[in-house]
């Protein structure tokens, strides 16, 4: 019980390090350390071992992807499949907001990341919304909701790094969140026409059917190399061709000469920005995996996750409450850290609890997946909401909170209890690719 008591006491001293702005890889590294010195024990157990697993060949896949969605933002590759999109479904009334969301979930399927959808589909559809008559707020409450898209179509850092620390087969953990994914799509879009409905003022742009299929050949011809990527990564994964890993290699290269040979708009300058942003966000995410790594082998020391396990049964052992205490703690843990630092912890310490409820951690990675998107637009820290208001012309939060709220409680809420308590929603694709039992 003394070791549970120091541990919840580190969370909550990391916790705390995190809102009061304290960079996020070493607030963890506190909370590693301090339990290690309150209890007496030494670091020669724990530090080689960590040391061990930063060597791990699939942890070269986020930096890649982070370079490979960086180098889509800047490379013009959003803007081509958006004007793709919008030719097929711009004609009816609230179809920039659809295709806001189809769009988010594509480059979902190139990016790996958030961010570079916001920056990138933001900037261009929140200005084209405006002029067709949206309020600004709900154009950015709307990017901010449907960029979390882009932490579940695969591939998906977020995944790579549940995988990682659970031990699980990176492709399969990438298969598990491709249904919830689709699920709020459907959800997001008919919200979207629901209210769209109703308001007078959005314009619908009037197009003959000659013109309609003109655009669409065009905007076709100018996307056609953007649509080809995700069917690169995600063709050579699951043919067996190459590697997740190699594959995120193989995106960053794809995006390169995309951006520098065809649409002509990446410069050696942003390669060197982009690189650089790259560089510096995986050196936090290594570090905080170096921690991590360190902080589950304690946990194996000490027996922490027996213990419990152990003690959240001795209050329940119905598995529909477990599962809900979970979610309840992975959307708290989420308000209150980003997306990776949420994932990686609760991989390590409620992944345990939930295989011990007979959950499988391939539903747990979709169950994990889907909270911690919901939780990115969750304030206090929703890093992607505030990200959009800036996107959005710098816009209070009181503007666009309403119809981020709408899409949070209507849209991706009912997914995230559909995929705890459905299994085959998440297992279907491993079941059917993989052979991996529905439950």
């Amino acid at each position: 019980m003394e070791s549970i008591l120091v541990i919840a006491l580190a969370v909550i001293i990391v916790i705390a390090l995190i809102l009061a702005g304290a960079p996020i890889a070493f607030a963890f590294g506190v909370a590693v350390f301090l339990p290690i010195y309150i209890l007496g024990h030494p670091t020669t157990y724990v530090v080689p071992g960590a040391l061990k697993l930063l060597e791990s060949f699939a942890l070269l896949a986020a930096p890649m992807f982070i370079i490979a969605g960086l180098l889509m933002k800047e490379g013009l590759i959003a803007e081509k499949l958006l004007d793709f999109i919008n030719s097929l479904m711009g004609w009816m009334k609230g179809g920039l907001g659809a295709v806001t969301v189809v769009t988010c979930g594509v480059f979902g399927a190139i990016s790996g990341t958030s961010a570079p959808a916001i920056a990138a589909i933001g900037s261009i559809v929140i200005p084209r919304m405006t002029a067709e008559g949206y309020s600004r707020g709900y154009a950015t409450g709307l990017v901010a909701c449907s960029s979390l898209l882009c932490l579940l179509i695969p591939p998906s850092v977020p995944m790579i790094i549940y995988a990682l620390v659970a031990k699980e087969s990176v492709a399969a953990c990438f298969l598990t969140t491709i249904g919830p994914a689709l699920l709020i799509i459907i959800n997001y879009c008919i919200i979207n026409h629901f209210v769209c409905r109703r308001n007078p003022n959005i314009k619908v742009i009037q197009m003959s059917q000659k013109q309609r299929f003109a655009h669409i050949r065009y905007s076709f011809v100018w996307a056609l190399p953007s649509l080809t990527v995700p069917f690169i990564i995600l063709g050579g994964i699951y043919g067996g061709v190459f590697t997740p890993t190699e594959a995120t290699a193989i995106a960053a290269v794809v995006a390169l000469l995309i951006g520098f040979f065809i649409y002509r708009s990446l410069t050696l300058k942003k390669l060197g920005e982009t690189l650089v942003d790259a560089c510096a966000t995986m050196g936090t995410i290594a570090i905080m995996f170096f921690f991590i790594f360190m902080f589950s082998r304690f946990l194996a020391w000490e027996r922490l996750t027996d213990k419990i396990v152990a003690l959240i049964f001795g209050f329940t052992t119905n598995k529909y409450v477990i599962l809900m205490l979970l979610n309840v703690t992975m959307i708290i843990m989420g308000m209150l850290m980003d997306d990776a630092s949420g994932t990686i912890l609760s991989a390590v310490v409620l992944l345990p609890i939930a295989e011990a409820a007979g959950v499988s951690a391939l539903q747990f990675a979709a169950i994990v997946g889907v909270n911690m998107g919901l939780a990115n637009v969750t304030p206090p820290t929703a890093p992607l909401l505030y990200m959009a208001g800036r996107i959005g012309g710098n816009l209070p939060l009181s503007e666009y909170i309403g119809p981020a709220t709408l899409f949070m409680i209507a849209g991706s809420l009912p997914v995230l209890i559909i995929t705890t308590y459905i299994p085959a929603v998440s297992l279907f694709l491993p079941h059917i690719l993989y052979g991996y039992p529905l439950q």
